[in-house]
């Protein structure tokens, strides 16, 4: 199991950070899924671990996003033997394990393990599978203190890993005890990930260190995760090995060609500095999480049903936010150069009209097309300038979307239930599992949305093309973004009245400034359409409580910080580390988002009056009658991503009734375990 990742952060002096954010991303720390596939008792193993800084991955771009890679191909090949230690001290294992186990740079790892012959130990070895990526790395030997690495006894480090052998680094001459305990560190310095060997299935002491970002091996060891298993390292006399065996080259994935900036695009605005945050305790209600539950087994799909169709351009251009290779079987390039099928309705309607689908179509490589499943998918922009693809794989919807043009556009795919929802005793409830956290989003540039309007569809004016809650001008609707910014998760909602007006008042409707006379007899120019916003001065002028949505936001009557329930994916991570379930709770003077379970942002008292514009910033009382409104789950880019971006979706509800005809109460997604890794439950 993958172990490492950024630390917890701190929180921040204001409930969102001063004017409109752009851009964002979290600095890379390489992360990799191991697939191990057992074919006639050879273990193939593959893991595609780069980070952002990693030279062979690429160029990042302007925001600091860096093309995927193609997986190397691993060649089955016999594992070397072990150098066996001379006749002196030994401690640890010198058999080479079956399973590829990867730690992140910067991330320190120890194994326990008993001595089993007394005396010096003058080196440190560990067996690195064919996948590893780290260059270079360091081994540390401690005593045990109750149970935990005690003191740091020897250490020493080695550039130029050698993948597919035994690697070994000399330390100072050191004398173990028989019969005691020891623990092995190891730490990769750069590159990426360290990989090794592990055998997952003897219950042996295994601890990570808390901190990230190491250099060196620690003299004190912050004790944190626990992942037993045996590890192929050991503490010995052995001269360093050089029996390697040749680790196969990486296949650069195709780039596209980058395109200049557009003078005048935004800009994100600095995040405010943060102090130290406390470490998170337990949420007491949130103890009883749900265990993530094993994929349903299929029969093996054919060998060419993840084959792209030969000849299509972006057929082996795998999208940023798709891990390579993945722990499930995906589709390695851009959607539209596979072949895909039929999927069956897997919604399910209950006899108050509340909507739930969990996508269990068990059906893999399907198309989810405009009126498919009873669903709109409304692909918001301009098909000769941008493309996208909603399809189902692995019991999940996605998205892919470029920006094809050689312009910075924006645009998005919104999926929509085909049917309108009433409030329930004044309250909708809507609920999505979405991986917002993901690798590939980016601030206000690459970010999930879910937008509610009395729109059936989009009215064709658009009064803010920044946003999918900008399609609906003349009608209005309010949308909340699930935003991934350098420091973790953030959320802005924003509220369009029924004008046609645009943020700066402008009226840009249809029978405004119309050819061929351009005719502004009908402009109605007046006041923003855009009613309140909550982020920089918008804050204060949506409501007198405006609270959390960041990521050291306390959440209440908890220890614990935002960050604890919005999870971040690291670097060319699986989705599921970060696919939460988000939870909208609107009422006519209210907006509340759970995030996991947990109240992470809150909108209370929506003025009747908007202390800058005098606009009524509440739910209009048209929306809270018989004929409903419409939601939307929406994929958006802007600033021109001329690199595709990968969506990851998954059970969607909106008012989901249990039993007695009640509203379901918040709840977790399927993944999420909170004081697991990542707060991510094991995976099966």
């Amino acid at each position: 199991m993958r172990k490492g990742g950024l630390p917890s952060l701190p929180p921040e002096p204001h409930a969102q950070p001063q004017g409109r954010r752009r851009g964002g991303r979290l600095e890379a720390i390489a992360v990799s899924i191991a697939i191990v596939v057992e074919l006639v008792g050879v273990s193939l193993v593959g893991v595609a671990v780069l980070g952002a800084n990693d030279p062979s991955r690429g160029m990042a771009d302007a925001h600091g996003r860096v093309p995927p890679v193609t997986s190397p191909t691993a060649t089955p090949t016999a594992a070397p033997s072990s150098p066996r230690p001379s006749a002196a001290g030994f401690v640890g294992n010198q058999n080479i394990e079956g399973s590829a186990d990867p730690s992140s740079v910067g991330t320190v790892e120890a194994t326990r393990y008993v001595t089993t012959a007394g005396g010096a130990v003058t080196s440190l070895s560990i067996y690195l599978d064919a996948s590893n990526r780290a260059t270079s790395f360091a081994l540390g030997l401690y005593s045990d203190a109750g149970g935990a690495p005690g003191t740091l006894l020897a250490q020493g480090s080695r550039t130029g890993a050698q993948n597919g052998a035994w690697n070994t680094v000399a330390v100072a001459a050191t004398t173990i005890t028989t019969g005691s305990s020891y623990w092995i560190a190891r730490l990769a310095t750069r590159g990426g990930d360290l990989v090794t060997r592990v055998n997952p299935g003897v219950a042996n002491s295994d601890r990570v260190d808390k901190r990230a970002l190491l250099t060196t091996i620690p003299n004190t060891f912050t004790v944190g995760g626990s992942f037993p298993h045996l590890t192929s390292i050991y503490a010995g006399t052995t001269s360093p090995s050089t029996n390697a065996v040749p680790t196969p080259t990486p296949t650069t994935a195709p780039t596209r060609t980058p395109t200049p900036s557009v003078i005048g695009a935004p800009t994100m605005t600095p995040m405010p500095s943060t102090s130290t945050m406390p470490t998170a305790s337990p949420m007491p209600s949130m103890t009883s999480m749900p265990t993530m539950s094993p994929m349903p087994s299929t029969t093996p799909p054919t060998a060419g049903l993840y084959a792209p169709i030969p000849g299509c351009a972006g057929g082996t251009t795998v999208p940023m936010g798709q891990a390579n290779p993945s722990a499930e079987l995906e589709p390695m390039g851009e959607i539209w150069c596979f072949n895909q099928f039929a999927e069956p309705t897997t919604r399910r309607v209950d006899s108050r009209g509340g909507w739930t689908d969990a996508f269990n179509t068990g059906v893999q490589m399907g198309h989810l097309r405009n009126g498919e499943m009873g669903y709109q998918v409304l692909n918001a922009f301009n098909a000769l300038q941008m493309r996208g693809g909603t399809f189902l794989n692995n019991d999940h919807w996605m998205v892919d979307l470029v920006d094809e043009s050689p312009y910075r556009l924006s645009g998005g795919v919104m999926l929509s239930p085909n049917q309108a929802f009433r409030f329930e005793n004044g309250k909708l409830v809507v609920e999505a599992d979405a991986a917002a956290g993901q690798d590939g989003a980016g601030g206000a540039d690459v970010f999930y949305e879910i937008d509610i309007t009395p729109a059936a569809t989009s009215t064709g004016t658009v009064v803010d093309p920044l946003y999918g809650y900008g399609q609906f001008g003349g009608i209005g609707a309010i949308g909340c973004r699930m935003e991934r910014q350098t420091d973790g998760g953030h959320t802005v909602c924003a509220m369009y009245d029924a004008t046609t007006h645009d943020t700066g008042g402008t009226d840009v409707g249809p029978l405004c400034n119309q050819p061929p006379n351009f005719d502004r007899t009908n402009c109605h120019n007046g006041l923003p359409g855009r009613v309140w916003e909550t982020q920089g001065l918008g804050i204060a002028r949506t409501a007198p409580t405006v609270v959390g949505g960041f990521p050291g936001y306390q959440i209440p009557g908890t220890t614990l910080r935002g960050s604890d329930v919005f999870r971040v994916c690291n670097s060319n991570q699986m989705d599921m580390f970060c696919r939460d379930r988000f939870r909208i709770e609107l009422t006519k003077t209210s907006l509340t988002i759970f995030v996991n379970g947990a109240k992470w942002f809150d909108v209370q008292g929506l003025y009747a009056s908007n202390p800058a514009t005098g606009a009524d910033n509440r739910i209009p009382d048209s929306w809270l009658g018989p004929n409903g409104v419409h939601v939307y789950f929406t994929s958006w880019v802007n600033s021109g991503q001329h690199y595709p971006v990968r969506y990851h979706w998954g059970r969607l509800a909106v008012n989901p009734h249990d039993g007695a005809g009640n509203l379901l109460p918040p709840s977790a997604a399927p993944t999420y375990c909170f004081g697991q890794m990542q707060n991510t439950c094991a995976m099966h």
